[in-house]
C-alpha cells in the first residue's frame, strides 16, 4: 500500500492532527470511549475521527468500530465533514455523518471551539449474529458526549430555563439563579448560541455492509428487504424473518429483473456507451489484467495496440473460453459495426457488464457499487465507487499491474475527478472518498 500512499490514492484527504490541544482533546475522547490514549505526536483522522496511525499503534483497525455495527466517532472540527470515511462496515456511515454535520453545523461549531465531541452512531443492534440483526436496522441515533461536559451543561441549562419560565416566582429562587449563571459562564446562553444539536435521529435506507462476506440491503417496505450477496443460497438467509428475497450476484437474470423493475438500473444506453467508449476500455483493462497474471515481467504501460493484439492471438485458445472476454468482444464489435445492443440483443450477464445505475434513483451510488463487484477489472470504476474493495483487489495484484493501475488512476481520474464522474454518472454526484 506504500505506493498508493505515495501517490495520495489512499488516506490522501485525511486531516493532519499536530497541535498539542487537538491531541489532548482526541485523547480525552479516547478515554471517554474507554480506549487508551495515543502517544503519537502527529496523526491523521477521517470524518469520524478514525486514524490509521492510531489504529496501527493500538493494533486494532476497528478501534472506533467494535463488532463493526455501531460506529464510534470523534469530532475535533466541523471541517471533518468534507473528509472521507476509512474502513466502513456500512456504506451508509458517511451519509449519516454528513447528515449529522449538516443538520447540526452551528452546534458543532460552538462545541468544538472549546471541547471535543465524541460518541456512537447507535442502532437497534449491538452485534451481528444473524441476518435479521442487519435487516432490523432502519434508523440510527447519534449519542453524544463532550470531554469537559460542555454539552451536559448546555442541556442542563436548557432544562433550567424551561423551569425558570414556567414559574413566575423563579427569579426569587437564588439557587436556581446561581446555577443558571454558572452554566451561562460555562457554555453561554443556549437560547442564542445554538450549542445543543437539533437532529440526532436519521433513517437508514438501502446500504451495503461488510457482514456476511458483503451484502447489499434494499429496503422496499417495512419487514420486506431484498438482499444481494456474493454467494448463492447461503445458509444465513434461511431463518431471516424480515427477508423478502435473496439474490446472488451470480443470478444475473434475477439481478437484472430486480434492479430494472425497481427503477434502479438504467436501460442499455447506447449513446452513453459510445460517448464514454466504456466497452472498449473495459475490454482493454481486462486484457491487460490477463497479461499481468500470465507475464509478470511485462511493462503494461508500454503495451500498445499492436503488442496487445499479438498477445491475444497467442492466447486466443484460453481467451475464447473466457466468458467476460468473449462477451465484451462481441458487444464491442456490435458497437463498432453500428448494430443494436439494447434489450433483446444481450444476455443478462452482458447487460450487467455494460450497465450503470439509473442516475435519477436515490440508490444510484449503491447500485453502481454493486455493479463494480461484477466488473472488478475496471479499476477506474472500482476506485471511484468502492475504494475499500479496490484496496483489497490491489493487494493481490502482480507488481506490473499495480504500477499500471496507479498511473492509470492518476492520469484518467485524479487530474479531473469532477469531469470523470460527470461523464460516467451524469446527473448525480458521487462523493469523493
Amino acid at each position: 500500500m506504500e505506493r498508493l500512499e505515495e501517490n495520495a490514492l489512499i488516506y490522501g484527504r485525511l486531516m493532519p492532527i499536530t497541535a498539542k490541544h487537538s491531541i489532548e482533546r482526541y485523547n480525552a475522547a479516547l478515554v471517554g470511549l474507554g480506549l487508551p490514549k495515543t502517544k503519537l505526536k502527529k496523526f491523521r483522522i477521517d470524518a469520524a475521527g478514525y486514524s490509521p496511525e492510531v489504529a496501527t499503534e493500538m493494533n486494532d483497525e476497528h478501534y472506533l468500530d467494535p463488532h463493526q455495527v455501531n460506529r464510534r466517532f470523534i469530532i475535533l472540527s466541523p471541517e471533518q465533514s468534507d473528509l472521507p470515511i476509512v474502513n466502513q462496515s456500512f456504506s451508509s456511515t458517511r451519509d449519516m455523518m454528513q447528515l449529522f454535520f449538516r443538520e447540526n453545523a452551528q452546534a458543532l461549531h460552538v462545541l468544538t471551539l472549546k471541547d471535543v465531541v465524541f460518541g456512537e452512531i447507535e442502532d437497534s443492534t449491538y452485534r451481528v449474529d444473524e441476518l435479521d440483526d442487519i435487516l432490523s436496522i432502519r434508523s440510527v441515533q447519534f449519542k453524544l458526549n463532550t470531554a469537559n461536559e460542555l454539552l451536559d451543561a448546555a442541556e442542563e441549562q436548557e432544562d433550567l430555563i424551561k423551569d425558570f419560565l414556567s414559574d413566575e416566582d423563579s427569579w426569587k429562587n437564588n439557587a436556581l439563579m446561581d446555577e443558571l449563571l454558572r452554566l451561562a459562564n460555562l457554555c453561554g446562553d443556549t437560547r442564542h448560541n445554538g450549542i445543543v444539536p437539533d437532529n440526532l435521529f436519521f433513517k437508514k435506507k438501502s446500504f451495503w455492509t461488510s457482514h456476511f462476506k458483503g451484502i447489499f440491503v434494499f429496503q422496499e417496505k417495512p419487514n420486506e428487504a431484498i438482499v444481494v450477496g456474493k454467494i448463492k443460497a447461503p445458509a444465513f438467509v434461511k431463518e431471516a424473518r424480515a427477508l423478502k428475497s435473496y439474490i446472488s450476484l451470480q443470478e444475473h437474470g434475477k439481478l437484472v429483473d430486480f434492479l430494472f423493475d425497481t427503477g434502479r438500473l438504467e436501460s442499455v444506453n447506447e449513446l452513453w456507451l459510445r460517448e464514454t467508449d466504456l466497452v472498449s476500455k473495459r475490454l482493454d483493462l481486462y486484457v491487460r489484467k490477463s497479461i499481468a497474471e500470465k507475464e509478470a515481467d511485462v511493462d503494461l504501460n508500454k503495451v500498445d495496440e499492436i503488442w496487445q493484439k499479438n498477445w491475444i492471438h497467442r492466447n486466443i485458445d484460453d481467451l475464447s473460453k473466457d466468458k467476460i472476454f468473449t462477451s465484451l468482444l462481441r458487444i464491442n464489435k456490435r458497437l463498432l459495426n453500428g448494430d443494436k445492443i439494447g434489450e433483446g440483443h444481450l444476455s443478462s450477464f452482458e447487460h450487467l457488464l455494460i450497465s450503470r445505475a439509473n442516475p435519477e434513483h436515490e440508490d444510484a451510488m449503491l447500485v453502481n457499487r454493486l455493479l463494480s463487484a461484477l466488473v472488478p477489472f475496471d479499476v477506474l470504476w472500482r476506485f471511484v465507487v468502492d475504494k475499500d474493495a479496490f484496496y483489497l483487489d490491489y493487494a493481490d495484484y502482480p507488481e506490473n499491474l499495480r504500477d499500471y493501475v496507479v498511473d492509470l488512476i492518476k492520469s484518467q481520474y485524479i487530474v479531473d475527478k469532477r469531469a470523470f464522474r460527470a461523464q460516467l454518472f451524469s446527473n448525480w454526484r458521487l462523493n469523493d472518498a
